[in-house]
């Protein structure tokens, strides 16, 4: 039993050893993705642009269908 409880203490120093070496590189990466990232933004943010819908109007000189059909019969 001795023998298997050291097999695992260094299987599990193993996979600790991994996963750091794991956590440094991403550490890493994630540094220079920043920094890059915070060189490339403008100096100046641009303004948000406001959507504008059009809206339905219904003119006075020319009267709807419902009313149209009405007056022809």
């Amino acid at each position: 039993m001795a023998k298997s409880t050291g097999i695992l203490a260094k299987e599990e120093d193993l996979l600790v050893g991994v996963a750091r070496s794991i956590g440094t590189t991403l550490g890493t990466v994630v540094s220079k993705v920043n920094s890059v990232t915070k060189a490339a933004k403008p100096a100046t943010r641009l303004r948000a642009r406001k959507i504008v819908r059009k809206k339905k109007t219904t003119s006075a000189s020319r009267p709807s269908r419902r009313k149209r059909s009405k007056k022809r019969s």
